[in-house]
């Protein structure tokens, strides 16, 4: 398939090119994502296929927080209660 669905950790849903795994930083504050390239769980996901017999066509990650400018926000306003 091109698209892939994914639901957010909000339960939106939104279609991404599937054309290689993706990894996404979202910051459940503002909605920014950042992508990141570098995938450490390979090696992972290889010994799991092994495993399992399960055959990975793709994966997506999303790490789930607060980008810079709302932790410092985030911070300030705490800061002042």
């Amino acid at each position: 398939d091109i698209l892939m669905r994914v639901t957010s950790w909000q339960g939106n849903t939104r279609y991404l090119l599937n054309l290689h795994h993706q990894h996404w930083a979202t910051c459940r504050n503002c909605g920014q994502k950042i992508k990141f390239d570098k995938c450490q769980l390979e090696e992972a996901i290889g010994k799991f296929v092994i495993s399992s017999g399960f055959r990975v066509e793709t994966h997506y990650l999303e790490l789930v927080g607060l980008c810079q400018t709302c932790q410092s926000d985030f911070e300030a306003k705490n800061f002042n209660l």
